[in-house]
């Protein structure tokens, strides 16, 4: 295919050929040396917004590596796509083939106060709802108050708004009234939640941005909980009104049967996936409140003023970025580990992986030409210290570099202050082990400390004591968990896809591939009832669809294979 533009290739840059250079000459470099050298490393490389501390000096990187990688961004004319979201009156530009590179970026506007006056409508509903809800006036069809709220959601259209609820926890207004998330076609997972709950007192809330047979798995769960609902109530009236739908297809939700104005319309054009804040928030709304939600809010709106307004040098989500394509570009590194050690903060990572990987998982550009360099690594995760017992001898003594974004609060909710305390030290000591290593002296002056001397025993494990180090790691320090401190969390790490998506030259939007799968699984769903097997795949995939069909559908004369 033939350029569009006259954008240069990411690997085409003067700043790139530099980096390479540049790469060559400080790779085996060590932190250690970095930070004996320069005293005022930390302070150089730290970044506060807001009660958000960005600590990055424990990264492979001087401050000549610092000056091409900003000089790489702006040869990408990130500056120009950054400023381009100036002046957008609706801050939700989405990105099309014809498209300047400026549209890469999904953004809530230029001016918080006008983007709230153009989603007024609907937010003055959402909040009229929550207030109905938290009062004990919303009734099911027995006229008992509402005490469960069921999200299906599945994907993008659910996910963000989960790991929002849970991580807000803590504000959760009316401890009454309690919200379960469907995000998954498993069967057994919905079939664990309605059995557990009253559906006389059951709110079942549907967020499928196109509510049609595109999403099928959703429309299913939907109907089996309707069913469930319509059951229970054995001809009572109004058991419609447990029903809500938050969708772009007005026609489907009340061809569905959800009651007109249990109907919270979105725009059809809006990507969903990287705002759920806006256009799949319901259930965090309902969850935390109105005030938390504006606080909510407020948060995503300061990350966006910082992220538009800022210097490429003082900036949150480009820092990351570039740093993040530094490992990825030039170090050859494929993964990308999130660390939350906060329990309230267990599903964000998932969330993130969807931003990172969904956005920026391409082999081609937003051109359609086949790329020649690596676009997003695979982003993985785990929480607290569960993981130091699971992975942690990988990150440590591993032969592959992994970098890793560490996030901790100083201040907890919990009572328990001193499980906090020993949390806290361990986040840390893991950045500083990643970073330090331990040498042989090291190791023989600690055996020495604790024991007194150094038995053969413990000579014959020094090896395994010593690490390298010099593993990569962010630390992104909040004081505290709050709502507002959550939307700019989530916003710095959208800003920061962007960010590289927009220096990749990608576009974040298309994500026709992941049709394919969807296409195959209806075809093997058919495949599944017809009269005789399967022959149109390839030999294993027919296999494994008649094994399935002949086991769970049996046929007379049919013997089950077994080897």
């Amino acid at each position: 295919m033939t350029k569009q533009s006259n954008t240069k290739c990411f690997t085409d840059l003067n700043s790139y050929a530099e980096l390479k250079q540049h790469f060559l000459s400080c790779k085996k470099l060590h932190m250690r040396r970095l930070f004996s050298v320069d005293a005022n490393r930390h302070r150089r490389m730290s970044l506060e917004f807001d009660w958000l501390l960005l600590d990055y000096s424990k990264n492979r990187i001087t401050d000549e590596t610092l000056r091409l990688l900003f000089k790489l961004a702006r040869e990408a004319n990130l500056e120009q796509s950054i400023d381009g979201l100036s002046g957008s009156p609706s801050r939700r530009m989405v990105a099309d083939d014809q498209s300047t590179q400026a549209s890469n970026f999904t953004s809530r506007g230029d001016d918080a106060l006008s983007n709230r006056l153009a989603m007024e409508p609907l937010l003055q509903r959402m909040f009229t709802l929550t207030d109905t809800l938290h009062s004990g006036q919303y009734l099911g069809f027995t006229h008992k108050p509402i005490s469960d709220i069921v999200n299906i959601g599945l994907s993008s259209d659910g996910l963000g708004a989960q790991s929002v609820c849970q991580a807000l926890r803590p504000y959760q207004q009316h401890k009454n009234i309690q919200t379960h998330f469907i995000a998954d076609i498993d069967g057994f997972h919905l079939q664990e939640i309605l059995s557990s709950l009253n559906p006389e007192t059951t709110m079942v809330i549907i967020s499928s941005r196109m509510f049609d047979q595109s999403n099928p798995e959703t429309i299913i769960h939907a109907e089996t909980a309707k069913r469930w609902l319509f059951e229970a109530a054995q001809g009572k009236p109004h058991p419609c009104n447990q029903l809500i739908a938050v969708t772009a297809n007005y026609p489907a939700a009340i061809k569905f049967g959800v009651p007109e104005e249990n109907v919270y319309q979105l725009d059809a054009f809006i990507e969903q996936r990287q705002c759920p804040w806006l256009f799949m928030g319901l259930p965090i709304l309902l969850s935390i409140g109105s005030r938390h939600f504006l606080d909510f809010l407020d948060g995503v709106d300061a990350m966006d003023e910082h992220f538009q307004s800022q210097p490429l040098e003082e900036n949150m989500p480009v820092i990351m970025a570039l740093i993040g394509i530094w490992y990825n570009n030039f170090f050859g590194t494929e993964s990308h580990a999130i660390l939350p050690y906060d329990h309230n903060l267990k599903h964000l990572p998932r969330y993130i992986e969807q931003i990172d990987m969904q956005s920026n998982g391409k082999s081609l550009d937003r051109f359609g030409d086949v790329v020649g360099y690596s676009t997003a690594p695979i982003t993985w995760s785990g929480n607290g210290l569960n993981t130091q017992h699971a992975f942690y001898q990988m990150l440590h003594r591993g032969q592959k570099m992994v970098p890793a974004d560490f996030i901790v609060s100083m201040r907890t909710h919990s009572i328990y202050q001193k499980q906090h305390n020993l949390m806290f030290a361990n986040a840390i000591a893991q950045t500083e082990a990643l970073m330090r290593g331990r040498t042989l002296n090291e190791t023989l002056n600690d055996l020495e400390q604790r024991n007194g001397e150094t038995s053969q025993q413990d000579k014959a494990s020094i090896s395994q004591r010593i690490y390298d180090g010099n593993n990569p790691s962010n630390m992104l320090l909040l004081q505290r968990l709050t709502p507002k401190l959550l939307g700019i969390l989530l916003t710095l790490y959208e800003h920061k896809t962007d960010t590289q998506c927009a220096i990749w030259n990608l576009s974040p939007h298309h994500q026709i591939s992941t049709g394919l799968g969807n296409t195959l699984s209806n075809n093997i769903l058919l495949d599944i009832f017809m009269p005789e097997n399967t022959q149109r795949h390839d030999a294993s995939t027919n296999a494994l669809i008649n094994l399935y069909r002949h086991m769970v559908y049996p046929r007379k004369g049919f013997k089950v294979p077994m080897d």
